[in-house]
C-alpha cells in the first residue's frame, strides 16, 4: 500500500475512522519548500524583469492553490489543474531554464514533492507519514516561509511600504552598526589573506567583477592559497609562472583577459582555475592577434573607437572580432564605403552571436559579431549620431552624480553613498537629491552609516552592514 494519501473529504455517512494517514500540515509543506523559494524568488532576477515578473506571478498562484488545501474547515476541492511556470538557473549548466509545474489534486504533499522534484531539489525535509488516530484532519492556513517570501505573502495592512525607509530600518540602526563593524574585521582579514597571496605569487593586484560579500571574496583568494599548497613542484612552477606580476580577477568563467590578466570563476572547483594557468602562456601570445584586430577593425569602420574591456575573455573577445571583420570585409565595397560616413566618433563594442544591436546607457553601439551589414549601416545610420550625444550628456550627468553625492553624503553624515551599477543616471540624480528632504529621524537613523541605491524593491541592511534603498523610496 502506498503509504501517502491525499486528505479524505467528509461526506454524509463516512467515517473519519477509515482515515489511515495524515495529511501533510502546513508548517511541513513550508520548511520543505524552502530550497525551492530561495531559487524561484524573484530578488535573484532582478536584472532580468520579465523572469522576475513572471516568477512573481507564478509563486502567488502555487501559494493560493496550495492554500486553497489548507481551509479552517475541510472542503471538497474544485481547483481545475493549473499549469505554471518558473526561470531557474541550473546549477550544473549555470544557464537559465523554464521549468514547468502543474497543479492539480487535493494532495499538498504530491504539489510539494512534484514541485522539488521539477527543480532538481532533495526531498529530505518532507516527512515519512505515520498511522494516526481515528480523527477528523487538522487544517491550518497556508504559511510559507516569511524569510523567503516576505515580499509576497506579507499581510500589507500590518506592514510597512517595502520601499519606506524609516518604517523598515526604525530600530536597527544598532545592527547595522554591528555589521558594519563585522565586515571591517572580515575585510582586515581578507586584506592579510590576499597579501599573503601576493607575497607568494608576485601578483599585482587581486580584483572582483561582481558585488559579493567579503566572506566570498576571502573564500575565493583562501582556494587559491591551497591550490599552491597542494600543487605538486612542476604544477605549482607553471601556476607561479602565470600568476608572477599579473592581475588575477574574480567573477564568472575563467580564462585569460584582454589585459592578459588571469580570471578564475568563483563556482569552478581548483582544477579549472590550474588549467587557466596550464593555458596561459599560449593565450597571451594571443594579444598581439587581438591589437591587430582592433587595428584591422578601426580601419574598416574609421574613427570609431574600439572597446576591448579587460575583464572580457581575450578567446573569445579575438573570435567575436574576427567574425565581424570577415563579414564587413565580404561585402560589396559600395556598401563598405557607407559605413564608414557613419563610424567617426562612435564608440564600438563586439559583442557576442546571442547579443543584438543596442545603442548602451553610455552611448557606446554594441554590435553583435554576426550582424547582417546592411542592418548594422541602418542602425549606424539611425543611432550613431545619438550615441555620440548621449556620450557627452553621459559624462557631464556622471560629474554632476558625483558631485551631488558627495554634498548630500557630508550634509547628511554618511560613511559612504553609492549606486549599484546599470541604474539610470537621472534617477539616481532624483533619488539622491530628495534625500536632502528625509526628516530629522530618518537622517539620525542613516547617520554614518554606508548607503547604496539598489535596483531592488526593498529598503534593507544586507550582510556588510550596508543600506540598500531603491530609486522609488518613501
Amino acid at each position: 500500500m502506498n503509504s501517502f494519501f491525499s486528505p479524505r473529504i467528509c461526506r454524509p455517512g463516512s467515517s473519519f475512522g477509515q482515515i489511515a494517514q495524515r495529511q501533510l500540515t502546513a508548517n511541513e509543506a513550508a520548511v520543505a519548500l524552502r530550497p525551492f523559494y530561495f531559487l524561484v524568488h524573484p530578488d535573484r532576477f532582478a536584472q532580468l524583469p520579465k523572469i522576475r515578473d513572471q516568477n512573481e506571478k507564478s509563486l502567488q498562484i502555487f501559494n493560493g492553490y496550495l492554500n486553497d488545501l489548507y481551509p479552517s474547515q475541510p472542503i471538497l476541492s474544485s481547483n481545475r489543474p493549473i499549469e505554471i511556470s518558473f526561470s531557474i538557473h541550473n546549477r550544473e549548466t549555470k544557464e537559465i531554464e523554464d521549468v514547468k509545474i502543474s497543479l492539480s489534486g487535493t494532495d499538498p504533499h504530491r504539489i510539494v514533492t512534484q514541485a522539488l522534484e521539477k527543480c532538481r531539489l532533495p526531498t529530505k525535509n518532507l516527512p515519512r507519514f505515520t498511522i494516526r488516530s481515528k480523527s477528523p484532519p487538522v487544517h491550518s492556513n497556508w504559511n510559507p516561509p516569511e524569510d523567503l517570501m516576505a515580499m509576497y505573502l506579507r499581510k500589507k495592512r500590518k506592514d510597512p511600504p517595502a520601499n519606506d525607509i524609516f518604517a523598515r530600518l526604525n530600530g536597527k540602526r544598532e545592527q547595522a552598526i554591528r555589521m558594519s563593524k563585522d565586515h571591517e574585521i572580515t575585510k582586515i582579514t581578507m586584506k592579510d589573506d590576499i597579501d599573503e597571496l601576493k607575497w607568494k605569487t608576485g601578483l599585482r593586484d587581486v580584483l572582483w567583477q561582481m558585488d559579493w560579500t567579503e566572506t566570498h571574496m576571502r573564500r575565493c583568494v583562501q582556494g587559491v592559497l591551497r591550490l599552491l599548497k597542494q600543487a605538486g613542484p612542476e604544477m605549482k612552477e607553471i601556476i607561479l609562472t602565470a600568476l608572477y606580476k599579473s592581475t588575477l580577477r574574480f567573477g564568472r568563467g575563467s580564462f585569460v583577459c584582454c589585459d592578459g590578466s588571469l580570471q578564475f570563476a568563483a563556482d569552478h572547483v581548483p582544477e579549472q582555475w590550474q588549467k587557466v594557468c596550464e593555458e596561459a602562456a599560449v593565450r597571451r601570445a594571443q594579444l598581439p592577434n587581438l591589437h591587430a584586430m582592433t587595428a584591422k577593425l578601426k580601419e574598416l569602420l574609421p574613427g570609431s573607437i574600439i572597446l576591448t574591456p579587460n575583464h572580457r575573455g581575450l578567446a573569445q573577445t579575438i573570435q567575436q572580432m574576427h567574425t565581424l571583420i570577415v563579414r564587413i570585409e565580404n561585402r560589396e565595397p559600395s556598401l563598405k564605403k557607407k559605413l564608414k560616413k557613419y563610424t567617426d566618433g562612435a564608440v564600438i563594442e563586439v559583442m557576442t552571436s546571442y547579443d543584438e544591436l543596442n545603442l548602451g546607457v553610455d552611448g557606446r553601439l554594441c554590435i553583435p559579431c554576426n550582424v547582417d551589414v546592411t542592418a548594422l549601416l541602418e542602425f549606424l545610420i539611425s543611432k550613431a549620431f545619438e550615441g555620440k550625444n548621449l556620450q557627452e550628456t553621459v559624462n557631464v550627468a556622471l560629474k554632476e552624480l558625483e558631485q551631488e553625492a558627495s554634498i548630500v553624503s557630508s550634509e547628511l553624515g554618511f560613511s559612504c553613498l553609492d549606486w549599484e551599477g546599470g541604474l539610470p543616471i537621472d534617477g539616481v540624480l532624483k533619488s539622491l537629491r530628495r534625500l536632502r528632504t528625509i526628516n530629522q529621524q530618518t537622517r539620525d537613523l542613516l547617520k554614518g552609516l554606508h548607503v547604496r541605491f539598489s535596483s531592488n524593491s526593498t529598503v534593507s541592511i544586507v550582510g556588510d552592514g550596508k543600506i540598500m534603498i531603491p530609486l522609488n523610496w518613501v
